[in-house]
């Protein structure tokens, strides 16, 4: 990427949870985040008994625990943050709507894209647009690629977790690493207590990250052999894993 006076960054997210609103404020202090879009399922909710049925009653609590501990004011990026900053925003409903969110981008002239928590793996259109997208993983890196990296870590007694920025490419959590950071696992194996502990850091590995890109000062490196992907927790699939 040649080095502009001004670096206009696009985030794509959920907007909802720790991690989400760190990513935005880490974002927002650089002074070069320039749009959001936000991602929505439309599907239908299971039913809260078949959810139990399907990851049981220990992932729940993971879950409930981690949205009462989180504080309002964390819970999800508010557009009226977003207005207030001019930052332009958008909603992308569901996997058909790609050509609109490529208009959105181009007409905010953005250079580069952060993707922290998003229902839609981005297009080989979108990359081929964008050269820089980087993506938030919340797991060292090569381990634990996939969805709810942090919770296979809980079940797997992990002695260490973390988050990992890196490129995004045709793969899955696969591109290059751009920067980490690692912390141990909490005396109390909670999942809300390790997204605090990450969201902490989060701020300042983006800020780091849009510097040197900023100042063509990038050094990434390839992920390390042997790293593996997990699919959603549920019990069939921690079962079958443990089989293996």
């Amino acid at each position: 990427m040649e080095q502009s006076t001004e670096l206009r960054i696009a985030l794509l997210t959920t907007g909802k949870g720790r991690l989400a609103h760190s990513c935005f404020d880490g974002l927002l202090a650089t002074d070069n985040l320039k749009a959001v879009v936000f991602s929505q399922k439309n599907k239908v909710k299971k039913p809260l008994v078949q959810k139990i049925k399907e990851y049981g009653i220990w992932y729940g609590f993971q879950h409930l625990f981690s949205k009462i501990s989180c504080p309002p004011r964390k819970k999800e990026i508010k557009t009226s943050q977003l207005s207030k900053n001019s930052i332009k925003y958008t909603l992308w409903k569901d996997k058909s709507g790609e050509n609109k969110i490529l208009e959105f981008l181009q007409e905010n002239d953005i250079d580069l894209i952060f993707v922290c928590g998003f229902h839609y793996i981005l297009s080989e259109t979108i990359l081929n647009t964008y050269k820089t997208c980087i993506n938030i993983h919340p797991s060292i890196l090569p381990n634990y690629r996939g969805p709810e990296p942090i919770i296979w870590g809980l079940l797997d007694q992990s002695d260490y977790f973390g988050i990992t920025l890196h490129y995004i490419d045709k793969g899955i959590d696969t591109g290059n690493i751009l920067n980490q950071h690692a912390i141990e696992k909490p005396i109390i194996p909670l999942l809300s207590i390790i997204e605090l502990r990450l969201s902490k850091a989060l701020p300042n590995l983006i800020q780091d990250t849009v510097t040197n890109i900023t100042n063509n000062n990038v050094i990434s490196y390839k992920q390390k052999d042997g790293g593996f992907y997990l699919s959603s927790p549920t019990i069939k699939n921690r079962v079958n894993r443990h089989k293996n």
